[in-house]
């Protein structure tokens, strides 16, 4: 996997999954749920746009 598509731990989490799919590229979406374990945001990537859950 080419470095810039690495997530690092820390970083973001699938909320209630261990993998996400990616639905488009562009716009990007992104399904399940994303968790930001630093700060507690949680929502949805959806056609290009932050969704929160």
């Amino acid at each position: 996997m080419p470095e810039e598509h690495k997530v690092y731990a820390g970083c973001w989490v699938a909320a209630g999954t261990n993998a996400h799919t990616l639905v488009s590229r562009e716009p990007l979406h992104l399904e399940p749920s994303l968790l930001w374990r630093c700060c507690g945001t949680h929502g949805f990537v959806r056609s290009g746009v932050w969704i929160p859950a």
